[in-house]
């Protein structure tokens, strides 16, 4: 009886063999259309059934190593290819035809004796995989079940450290509409990149002293605000109260100046690259007013500009002074200045200089910075002073944008520049809060040139927009009107 025969042959099913046959089913995985899956277990028994065969091996050295020799054939064989290669196809091919199909399919010849007897009382191999398998996916089903439950154990009563909550003091000269205007859209900005959860604003840490203040008791304030330990980074709004900050400034707290008229004229920053302070930075537009300039010229074609500032050290700077009689020169027209309007910048002075800008034949006006026009503070004081221009005929441009247009004059910058003013700043306050050096941060903003223009007041005053002015506006008021709860300055 062919003790080698393959265990897979169908014609052979029913023999005696089959039981010895299963148990050798340990040794091969797969059928017989993928025996050389097992090709190098198969050899090694294939050695061993050549060695219990000759009785002993015998070895020569060749180029390639030690080969090994068999008794009944001349050809070697790597003895580094018996352990680690498989059989190749043509010896399998080989034994195949000598009737060694076992062999050839990597098995090693029927056991007999107290082999066959042990190997029948094993049991089914495939039958103890199968066991074993089912037995570890159980396993990892208890533990797939309980890793969630241990989890929520271990947190239970364990909770995660709150996130630090940054704090920022805020400091203004006096209220001003487009200072509360700016930093609502600085915190819109932050609520809109995730930070406003993460910043707090702190009531007792908005200040406000108002307009005329001391200036020694400003600059003690901002001392005091930049000792405490409890302020992570402090918004300086507008040109007085960075300067006091600037003057007084002892490196330890990071600042931000918002709202500021020029910072390069006033000489707050080194260059427009470079603020020249470690924990200082800010903001602005090149060109941004020769820009205003330029626009109003375009839209209304004016010929001698009146121009009014007071006599403050920033005076000049409010009422965009250089930038005016730059323009002048670049288009054409002349300028007519009256600077004699006093520190508190009262209705009286304005009115003053008004008439006397009317008679030195001014054919526009363009309303600066100043107290007379604050249409916040002074309501009736700048309609008043906007009814006389429009009695007269005069083009009137607002510095301070989308308010006074509503409130009477004839065009102005709109207010939607402020949405992404707000956008920058925020944006640097969060670099700041994430550990880069204020100085390091860009300084340089733009903003496409937007403007606000109030038809009643051009109605009244015989103007006529053209189509370009028009497309260039972002808010058309169709009346005069101020709201009674105009943002503060």
């Amino acid at each position: 009886m062919d003790h080698r025969r393959c265990q897979h042959e169908p014609a052979k099913r029913s023999d005696h063999l089959c039981a010895r046959e299963r148990v050798r089913d340990a040794f091969c995985v797969g059928r017989c259309s993928a025996r050389f899956r097992c090709q190098q277990i198969g050899k090694r028994l294939q050695i061993e059934a050549e060695r219990r065969k000759d009785g002993g091996r015998r070895y020569e050295r060749g180029a390639t190593g030690k080969h090994l020799i068999k008794p009944d054939d001349s050809r070697s064989f790597p003895e580094t290819a018996t352990r680690r290669n498989p059989i190749r196809r043509n010896e399998a091919a080989r034994l195949h035809a000598s009737g060694d199909r076992c062999a050839a399919a990597g098995r090693s010849p029927a056991r007999t004796g107290e082999d066959e007897k042990e190997a029948s009382n094993r049991p089914c191999s495939r039958r103890v995989n199968a066991l074993l398998k089912t037995a570890l996916l159980l396993l990892a089903a208890c533990l797939l079940c309980i890793a969630p439950w241990h989890s929520a154990s271990a947190s239970e009563g364990k909770s995660d450290p709150p996130k630090r909550k940054y704090r920022i003091a805020y400091l203004e000269g006096g209220p001003f509409w487009s200072f509360t205007e700016l930093l609502d859209q600085t915190k819109k900005a932050l609520a809109r990149h995730g930070w406003l959860d993460r910043i707090e604003f702190p009531p007792e840490l908005h200040l406000s002293p108002g307009w005329g203040s001391d200036a020694e008791a400003f600059k003690r304030l901002c001392r005091e605000l930049l000792a405490r330990k409890d302020v992570d980074l402090i918004l300086s709004a507008g040109t007085d109260a960075t300067l006091a900050f600037l003057e007084v400034n002892n490196g330890t707290i990071p600042i931000v100046g918002i709202s500021i008229s020029d910072p390069l004229k006033s000489k707050m920053v080194a260059s427009e690259k470079d603020s020249g302070i470690d924990n200082f930075t800010t903001y602005f537009e090149l060109d941004a007013y020769e820009r205003l300039f330029r626009i109003f010229h375009m839209a209304v074609g004016f010929q001698r500009l009146g121009l009014l500032y007071s006599l403050a050290p920033n005076g000049k700077l409010y009422a965009n002074f250089e930038e005016a009689h730059k323009i002048a020169r670049e288009r054409g027209f002349k300028v007519i200045e009256y600077g004699r309007i006093g520190a508190a910048e009262t209705e009286e002075d304005c009115r003053a200089g008004i008439d006397w800008l009317l008679e030195q034949g001014v054919d526009a006006l363009y309303i600066p910075t100043l107290n007379c026009f604050d249409y916040s503070l002074n309501p009736e004081s700048s309609q008043r002073l906007l009814a006389l221009l429009m009695e007269e005929k005069i083009p009137t441009f607002a510095r301070d944008g989308t308010l006074g247009v509503r409130s009477g004059a004839l065009m102005g910058l709109s207010n939607l520049n402020l949405a992404s003013e707000g956008e920058f700043v925020a944006d640097m306050i969060i670099h700041i809060l994430q550990g880069e050096e204020p100085r390091s941060l860009p300084m340089v903003f733009r903003s496409p040139p937007s403007l606000s223009l109030n038809m009643y007041t051009a109605d009244r005053i015989g103007y006529f927009p053209t189509f370009d002015v028009l497309t260039s506006c972002d808010v058309i008021f169709r009346q005069v009107s101020i709201a009674p709860s105009a943002p503060n300055r």
